[in-house]
């Protein structure tokens, strides 16, 4: 298995610059054949690793959500960064059955079952200062 790998996939890498050209050099792909390396700037040192198609996504998302690491990153990196954004009542997504399962992997019907089954464990009430999560958008970001 490791002379496989060793003859598919590029020498590990010892420092950034060897990181971004072997980034370049693997064409990483989405399940539905977009490019990955959405950018690769070797003078800022920035890597970012999305598709087009999760980029307008994320621009059309209603909540963003950031999360910032210096402790678990790659190696020749200083941070890690993601965002993540979910629609938490989108029309978009509502309207197309097949954009909703591609984004949360699961099935609007099947969605509507799960909402049923653990609305009770996970409500939340309002209360005078802010308003309550709902339960919809409670799951939906659990399964993002």
């Amino acid at each position: 298995m490791y002379n496989a790998r060793r003859n598919l996939l590029p020498p590990l890498p010892n420092t950034t610059q060897s990181v971004q050209e072997a980034l370049n050099s693997i064409k990483y792909k989405s399940s539905k054949g977009e490019d990955m390396l959405l950018y690769n700037d070797f003078n800022s040192e920035l890597v970012i690793i999305c598709c087009k198609s999760n980029l307008e996504i994320l621009c059309k998302s209603e909540m963003l959500y950031v999360n910032g690491t210096f402790e678990y990153c790659a190696k020749h990196f200083l941070q890690l960064f993601s965002v993540h954004g979910t629609f938490i009542v989108s029309k978009e997504l509502d309207q197309d059955a097949e954009k909703f399962h591609g984004y949360y992997r699961i099935n609007p019907e099947t969605f509507t079952i799960l909402v049923n089954i653990v609305e009770a464990s996970i409500k939340k009430r309002d209360t005078n200062f802010r308003q309550a999560v709902s339960v919809e958008e409670r799951l939906l970001i659990t399964l993002r």
